[in-house]
């Protein structure tokens, strides 16, 4: 099982929201913190809806303090390089 937590995104009217997305094999489920709600399912039962909603309700400042440290665009940068190594050289290596 993995959990995964967005960076907080800033809303018009300024209040701060990150995501969550539990990922089991095939299934997942997206909650929105810090109003802790499921907004997507794929494949959990309504227990495992709840242990989830639970979860981010019980550990709501630590998995806010996370999306606080996640630097979207380096994160970014990082998936790029994995899709597009780079040489010694600089150069990006395309595989033929």
């Amino acid at each position: 099982m993995h959990l995964l937590v967005s960076g907080i995104t800033v809303a018009k009217d300024g209040k701060k929201t990150a995501y969550v997305r539990l990922e089991d094999g095939e299934n997942f489920a997206e909650g929105r913190i810090p109003d802790c709600v499921i907004i997507r399912n794929g494949g959990f039962d309504e227990t495992q809806l709840s242990k989830l909603t639970v979860y981010m309700h019980d550990h709501l400042d630590e998995l806010m303090e996370q999306a606080g440290g996640v630097n979207p665009l380096k994160a970014l940068m990082r998936e790029s390089k994995k899709e597009r190594p780079i040489g010694a050289d600089g150069r990006i290596i395309i595989k033929e």
